[in-house]
């Protein structure tokens, strides 16, 4: 106790802002209680958290990669209160259809009667974060915080200190999940703390899965979500991770994915993000064994004074890699999307095809778009390539619907449909494509009853 109370007072002489000594303060009397605090080495891992989290406390303007967002008036709030009410959710109805582990968590906490883990195949392991580290899981073990690494300019110190619960993947060699892993995270009416889910996901060599990730909230949930996501994807895997974030417009969602993707191994991932107030879906890929391929895919969709900002970092260190990313946004009203893209190759990643598009739709004279692409190349055998465009609707494209009868909300929404399908096409899978397909949808049904409203 002495020397955790030392520990603690040398951070606390480091401190810059209140914001950072309130967490600081925060974690010290939650630790106790905190899953895993009977394992040494999980001490170890949250104390080694906070001390990094003390010294760079959070990200600010200053650092490039968050130049577009401003945790600032984020990390004003208190994020402190009781969880609300469970009996909100209706899960099924929030998740596309089909048979599969669910793991379900509410307010940051495991909800049993929410799940349905089921009997999985041999060699698969699906439960909480919580239970594998009070347990002391080896496999855990290995494999927690050496994919998120501290030194980057994340929240994942302050998650690491912090985190309450999450879902452990493990999937064994050579072993194919037959439906996708389904990770719903739910926010309800009048919460206004600060949840912090860690997610482990490793596919062992050659092992093929599927893992949704559902965000969703109620009218009212103002709190914060800070999610990290580690993925260890081994030689000859293949990873497909899918997310739908549609937390309540007051609330706020920090989210990062750090992935390791190992010799002739892929890593897919696709993000739709609608909600919350201000919400950041952060991925950070290694592509660690020759001939591994990541495809990053994102939709950003805002209204209102909503920021939505999508950053991505992909590491060739290895020879023979390739990876694509389109991202989109289409924005309204005072609305604003980030977009900072960087690609950077290693002096021995000779062979080398990366490709990065974004795109950005602006539906109002008021909306914003950022964008930022970068390469930083090292070697010199390889086909690099990157772009950025910024643009409103196609008035000949409206002039031409509604001159066959198509009134405008009808058209712009036609219109917006189209610019946004191109990054759904490349899910494969029909059904979730469906899934993502009825956020957009709905994204843009709520947006027609307010401009009929207007």
């Amino acid at each position: 106790m002495r020397l955790r109370r030392k520990i603690m007072a040398e951070a606390l002489k480091q401190v810059v802002t209140p914001a950072v000594e309130r967490e600081l303060k925060r974690f010290e009397a939650a630790r106790g209680s905190l899953p895993g605090a009977s394992q040494a080495w999980v001490e170890q891992f949250r104390t080694n958290a906070v001390e990094h989290f003390a010294r760079t406390g959070f990200p600010t303007t200053r650092i490039e990669s968050w130049k577009y967002t401003d945790l600032r008036h984020v990390f004003r709030n208190e994020f402190s209160g009781a969880p609300g009410n469970i009996e909100d959710f209706d899960t099924p109805s929030l998740l596309p259809e089909g048979d599969g582990p669910v793991v379900t968590f509410v307010d940051g906490v495991f909800s049993q009667s929410l799940s349905s883990i089921g009997k999985l195949a041999d060699g698969v392991r699906v439960l909480p974060l919580s239970q594998a580290l009070d347990a002391g899981d080896r496999g855990l073990e290995e494999t927690l915080g050496t994919v998120a690494a501290l030194d980057s300019p994340t929240l994942a110190g302050l998650n690491a200190a912090m985190m309450q619960d999450g879902a452990y993947i493990d999937v064994s060699d050579e072993v194919e999940l037959a439906a996708p892993v389904r990770i719903v995270c739910l926010t309800s009416n009048g919460f206004c703390g600060a949840a912090h889910l860690r997610h482990v996901i490793r596919l062992g060599r050659n092992a093929r899965a599927t893992v949704l990730q559902a965000y969703f909230g109620t009218d009212g949930a103002i709190g914060l979500s800070n999610t990290v996501t580690e993925c260890r994807v081994e030689d000859g895997a293949a990873l497909n991770l899918i997310k739908r974030q549609e937390e309540d417009i007051g609330a706020w969602h920090m989210g990062l994915v750090a992935a390791e993707v190992g010799r002739d191994a892929s890593f897919d991932a696709f993000t739709l993000s609608s909600g919350g107030r201000t919400a950041r879906n952060e991925i950070r890929v290694t592509l660690a064994g020759e001939g591994a391929n990541a495809r990053l895919n994102g939709l950003a969709l805002g209204r209102g004074r909503q920021h939505c900002d999508n950053t991505t970092d992909i590491l060739h260190a290895v020879p023979q890699g390739t990876s694509g990313q389109l991202y989109k946004s289409v924005v309204d009203d005072s609305a604003r999307s980030v977009f900072l893209g960087r690609i950077e190759v290693a002096p021995d990643a000779q062979k080398t095809d990366a490709r990065q598009m974004n795109r950005s739709l602006l539906l109002s004279p008021s909306a914003q778009a950022d964008s930022k692409p970068e390469l930083i190349i090292h070697a010199d055998d390889v086909k690099c390539a990157h772009g950025a465009t910024v643009g409103d609707l196609d008035e000949e494209a409206m002039f031409y619907l509604r001159s066959r009868g198509v009134s405008r909300r009808e058209a712009r929404g036609l219109l917006v449909q189209a610019f946004a399908g191109e990054t759904l096409e490349n899910v494969e899978d029909e059904t979730i494509m469906k899934w993502l397909e009825d956020g957009l949808l709905r994204w843009l049904e709520q947006s027609g009853e307010k401009e009929l409203a207007a």
